[in-house]
């Protein structure tokens, strides 16, 4: 088989294991935030036994499937590469276009829900045009940061973790 990677030049790694883990974080849960309600009702045990417990059932056995197919396919494309492989094209463009459909669904709520935060926090009514702005600012942000390289976002996404998370730990 051809070797996968061609490149004379060594790899260059460009994210850290802690900046990788807080990027995945982010991307698999946006924080902490609806935890409150778990602890309301089930108590803090319980919410803790679940926050632990759950995540290594549903993680673990994600990773090894993940792990195996992608040695198994080293291809770029992820899933929907392992879907044409097993299903063919149809079912491939469809995990592809449906998983796009949702990616655009769930990221046009965190401008949303990140207005409706500071909005909270600072204690003040926004005007409808101060919520365009606000909502306007945070997509300009995340996209300039992102257009930065990983190594700045990754960067910026453990500093996020660290202020996200400081408010729980206290």
């Amino acid at each position: 088989p051809p070797p996968l990677h061609t490149s004379c030049h060594p790899r260059h790694v460009q994210l850290g294991v802690l900046q990788l883990a807080t990027m995945l974080f982010f991307n698999v849960s946006g924080g902490p935030f609806g935890s409150e309600g778990m602890v309301r009702c089930a108590g803090p045990l319980m919410s803790l036994i679940g926050l632990v417990v759950l995540p290594v059932f549903w993680s673990c056995p994600v990773a090894l499937m993940t792990a195996e197919l992608s040695t198994a396919i080293p291809k770029d494309g992820g899933f929907v590469v392992w879907v044409d492989e097993a299903f063919g094209r149809f079912w491939a463009f469809q995990m592809g276009w449906w998983s796009w459909c949702m990616g655009n669904v769930d990221n046009a709520l965190y401008p949303i829900m990140f207005a409706s935060i500071a909005e909270k926090s600072i204690g003040i009514g926004y005007g409808k045009w101060q919520r365009i702005s606000v909502k306007v600012l945070y997509t300009t942000v995340l996209t300039l940061l992102n257009l930065l390289g990983a190594q700045v976002a990754g960067k910026v996404t453990v500093a996020l973790a660290f202020m996200v998370f400081l408010p729980v730990v206290l």
